[in-house]
């Protein structure tokens, strides 16, 4: 499974960024690429949802 990390590179630094966990029923974090916490990098992708062409809602699972 892919690492957030890994993403970081293919999405515009500048882009908005919802991380959400697997339901959809937790957000751990909303702002650009640039801001994202390090304690998520790590965190295994889910599935990845493009609302528009700088808006993203990526789907998390710890570890």
């Amino acid at each position: 499974m892919l690492k957030l990390k890994k993403l970081y590179s293919l999405i515009n630094r500048n882009a908005t960024i919802k991380l959400v966990n697997e339901k959809r029923t937790d957000v751990y974090f909303c702002g650009t690429v640039k801001d994202i916490p390090d304690q998520y990098d790590l965190w295994k992708v889910v599935d990845l949802f493009e609302l528009n062409s700088y808006e993203y809602e990526i789907m998390i699972t710890e570890k």
